[in-house]
């Protein structure tokens, strides 16, 4: 966006034509790029970013600085959301996919104190060492498994672990003071063995488990309840 686009107190929608994917941050994409230029130039109260159809939405290096002024960032994708780099939504973070919602091995996820909410219609992935951060917000996970076999939930454990459960050495799904985790998983619609809910751990017909899982995933609050469906 060459010049600043500011909505006040309304929405900024921005939606890709069909058979256009939609790269956010540091991404160089061949559809539509948004770059941290671009979304330091948006002001509303809220921003959407939207494709149709198989088209995919890619997300990486989002900073608080590009966001400040955007509102809350909410991704819809008509097939898949993935996350492949770190990143600090100012305003909190809404994504909702079609299909699946991955967050990548090792890529941090902050909603800075405000909602983050993933919502796939199919399976939502917590790669091994990811770490999804709401810092007094509260962080919803939900997988419908409307698509295909498996778990609607998985969070995958980090590599190694240890006994203190440090965020460095686990896969982190973590906020504080009053801010509560919710995670919801159905199996998937196609009859399959591996059709829990929600996994926390891999799926059953995965590689060996590794030495140090029991210590792999840390999900954790300060005062705000943990709930579990699936």
């Amino acid at each position: 966006f060459l010049e600043s686009v500011n909505a006040g107190s309304g929405e900024i929608r921005i939606k890709s034509t069909s058979g256009t994917a939609i790269t956010l941050g540091t991404l160089a994409g061949a559809g539509l790029d948004i770059s941290l230029t671009d979304l330091g130039n948006l002001s509303a109260a809220s921003t959407t970013f939207e494709t149709i159809g198989t088209d995919d939405i890619t997300i990486s290096g989002i900073t608080t600085t590009a966001t400040a002024n955007t509102g809350l960032v909410s991704l819809v994708s008509g097939n898949t959301i993935r996350f492949t780099g770190n990143s600090a939504f100012t305003n909190g973070l809404s994504g909702a996919a079609q299909e699946e919602i991955i967050v990548d091995s090792a890529v941090s996820l902050d909603s800075n104190g405000s909602g983050m909410t993933l919502i796939a219609d199919d399976k939502l992935t917590i790669l091994a060492n990811a770490d999804l951060l709401g810092n007094g917000g509260n962080i919803t996970l939900t997988g419908k498994g409307l698509s295909n076999a498996g778990s609607g939930v998985e969070v995958q454990p980090a590599d190694g672990g240890s006994a203190d459960l440090a965020q460095a050495t686990t896969t982190t799904i973590a906020t504080n003071g009053t801010g509560t985790i919710t995670i919801t998983g159905t199996g998937g619609l196609l009859t399959n063995t591996s059709n829990s809910g929600v996994v926390i751990g891999r799926e059953r017909d995965d590689a060996v488990l590794t030495d140090g899982d029991a210590n792999s995933i840390l999900i954790s609050t300060a005062s705000g309840k943990i709930t579990l469906n699936g």
